[in-house]
Formats: C-alpha cells, structure tokens, sequence
C-alpha cells in the first residue's frame, strides 16, 4: 500500500512539475509562440526562433525586415522617428526568399500593416529565387500544430538559457539598442568615442583577396541576370503587386569600402557587372508607385569610413539611426530624374578609388 502511495505521489509530482514548466514556458514564451511578448520581460535574440512569432502575435502597423544588414534597426526609434508601431525581423545571412515569406506571413496575419522598411541585399541578387541559408528551420514554431510544441515546451535549453538566465540576470526588456535623444543634423558617427565600430575592427573582419583580372563571360552575366529576374519578381516584386495600398521603404544596404574593394580586386568587369545589376533592380522598382527607394553607397563619408562599421558589410547601431532619419525625411531617396546621375556617380567613384590607401599604415 505504501509502494502505491509512493508511486502515486511520484507520478504526481512529475505530472505537476511538467504542467509547472509548461506553464512558465507558456508565459514567457520567450520565442513569441503563443502571445505576445509580456511586458519587462526579456526576449531572445534568435531571429529564426523568434520571427515568425513576432510577425504573427505581436500589434503593428510597420515592419523592419531584411538579412543581418538591417539587424542594427531599433522598433523604438523606428516608432519614434515615423510616429507607427513597429516590430523588427531581420533574417541573419538569409536570402529573399524566406525575408519575403516572412512578410507574406505578417500580412496574412496582420490588416493593419501599412509600411515596410526592407534592406535589400545587392549581394543576394544572384542567388536562384528559391535558395534557402538553412536546411532546416524549427517548424514546431512556424506551424499550427499543437502537438509538436512539446520540442518547445520541454525543451531544457529554453528553459534555462532564454527564461532562468535572463531572468536572474536581471536583464531589461528585449536585447535592443534604444537612442532617442539623437540630432537629426548630426550626419555620421565615426568620432563617437561609445560606437561600437572601428577602423581596426573592421579591417580584421575583412580577408582581401588576392589582385586578378578577371572577365565576365556573356553566359555567365545572362545566368545572373536571370538569377536577378526571377528573385526580385518571386520575392519582392509579387509582394508589392499583391499589396497596393501598403507603402514599401525598400533601401539597399551601404556596405563599406571593403566590399567594393573585394570586387574591385577582382577586376573592372566584375565591378561594374555589379554595378549594372543595381541599376537593373532600381529601374524595375521605380516602376511601382508604392515604393519608396533609397540609397546611401553615395555618401561616401559613410562608406569609406571603416568608422562606421564592423566588417565590409555591418554597419555600427549609430548607422541605422541615420538611415531611419534619411529616409524619414526623404533625403537619398532615388527617382525617376535622379537614378541615373547616382550610377554615373558611384561607378566613376568606385571605379577609380584608391583602395590600397585603405592598408597602408
């Protein structure tokens, strides 16, 4: 009789202590699964755990999205500078295609959604429309299926990592830069003794390659240009078709000196095939009245200042303050009667800069 008892109280115990742990896990829900995220509570920063439930759970009527190159954007600054509620998904190293389903799911889920702000990698262009980063994706957390949330719900690492330890430390809300108290005069940030960027640092993150002259062949330029074709029009083109009455702030991101130097070290037909790629994506986005387009590449204070970034590509937090301003006010947007003078003018810049004065001592 007393085995039973025991053996009783113990399936007990352990049937309360799962239902306690789902529970708490429910709660928080710190990959925004169930709700949204609760207030003074510490959220991860997993993109690919947290995102789509962001775009599904949580009130807003604009959304920041793009790869690792819009990762630096602040929802509260955003909130503050265009006077909407935001939330911020950016997809680390992703293509377009899982950037635009994300969207996709966001305006299935959402009717108040009225502007999007989307860096548009230049650097992605070429890749095939339906290319993926990951072969696999957490799906317990992108489906509606209630019986594969256990790899969530009892899941020890969640548990511990993204409730138990935050919590203990005591961390603040969401792991997200907040600087309101900005000048919106104040152009760039390379003399910011808290930035978080550095000649050094970005130079030690950059691996020059080795000087070629390389040719671009006519069968290699149509691939990518179909390449281009069929992922702007699968993944970003069909998006704003579809969604008229929304307004798109699509910009490309301002990579560094550095990268255009990688492509300048391969030769001048490689540089300027990039640059006629460009070029073919801002003619086909002009042509829609939704769309807002911007570009920084001709700022060169902020390209060539190693300054403001973390590698060839990243930008310091500082940066995407700026970009929000800009483009806030309007200011590098592209147009019909401009687009052109803004090639001729990064193309004869990038063309002829001295990238070697970048290593000199």
């Amino acid at each position: 009789m007393n085995a039973k008892k025991w053996c009783i109280g113990l399936f007990s115990s352990i049937i309360a202590t799962i239902f306690l742990i789902v529970s708490i896990v429910i709660y928080v829900d710190p990959y925004v699964h169930y709700h949204a995220p609760v207030v003074d509570m510490n959220y991860s920063a997993k993109n690919i755990y947290i995102n789509d439930g962001m775009t599904r759970n949580c009130r807003y009527e604009a959304i920041i999205t793009g790869t690792s190159t819009s990762g630096g954007f602040s929802a509260e600054e955003a909130e503050y500078i265009f006077g909407k509620k935001f939330i911020c998904v950016p997809f680390p190293g992703e293509s377009l295609k899982k950037v635009s389903d994300n969207l996709q799911a966001g305006f299935d889920q959402n009717e108040d959604l009225e502007m999007v702000i989307w860096g548009l990698d230049p650097m992605w262009f070429i890749a095939e429309a339906d290319w993926l980063k990951y072969e696999e994706y957490p799906e317990y957390l992108y489906d509606d299926i209630w019986w594969n949330d256990v790899k969530y719900l009892l899941n020890g690492d969640v548990l511990t990592e993204e409730i138990i330890v935050p919590i203990l430390r005591g961390s603040a809300n969401q792991a997200e830069h907040i600087n309101i108290g900005y000048d919106d005069n104040e152009v760039l940030l390379s003399d910011d003794e808290n930035s978080s960027g550095g000649n050094v640092l970005a130079l030690s993150n950059y691996d020059r390659p080795p000087k070629e002259t390389s040719f671009v062949s006519e069968a290699e330029t149509m691939e990518m240009l179909q390449n281009l074709d069929e992922n702007l029009e699968k993944n970003v083109f069909s998006r704003i078709e579809e969604h008229p009455d929304v307004t798109f702030y699509i910009f490309f991101p301002p990579y560094s000196i550095l990268w255009w130097d990688s492509f300048h070290q391969k030769g001048e037909e490689i540089l300027n095939r990039r640059l006629y790629m460009e070029q073919v994506a801002i003619e086909q986005l002009l042509g829609y009245e939704n769309v807002r387009l911007f570009s920084f590449t001709d700022n060169y204070d902020l390209t060539c200042d190693l300054n403001n970034y973390l590698d060839d590509v990243h930008c310091v937090d500082e940066v995407y303050t700026w970009i929000l301003q800009k483009m806030k006010n309007g200011e590098y947007e592209l147009k019909k009667n401009n687009y052109q003078k803004y090639m001729k003018n990064i193309s004869e810049f990038y063309n002829n800069y001295d990238y070697d004065s970048i290593f000199e001592e």
